[in-house]
């Protein structure tokens, strides 16, 4: 779980998830930046989520590369919750 976090510049240079990769699981985040993220090889440059339970409230993603899902790429999630983002 996340909340008020800052992801900014991170990098996956031969896999997805710029700045966070999801297997699974529960991830919850509120009120985080996700800036210049990149996946170079991969897909979603800020998230990359792989089955499990998402919850993205009033987050902000900007400026986010990757192949495929330049902000968040979803593979097969279960549940996805996504409220205010900008």
């Amino acid at each position: 779980s996340t909340n008020y976090s800052t992801f900014n510049s991170n990098s996956a240079t031969a896999t997805h998830g710029g700045a966070i990769f999801k297997q699974d699981g529960t991830l919850t985040s509120s009120n985080d930046s996700f800036n210049s993220n990149t996946a170079i090889n991969g897909n979603g440059g800020a998230l990359y989520d792989n089955a499990g339970t998402t919850s993205l409230t009033t987050d902000s993603l900007s400026l986010n590369t990757a192949i495929n899902g330049g902000a968040i790429y979803f593979v097969s999630p279960s549940t996805v919750t996504v409220d205010g983002l900008t």
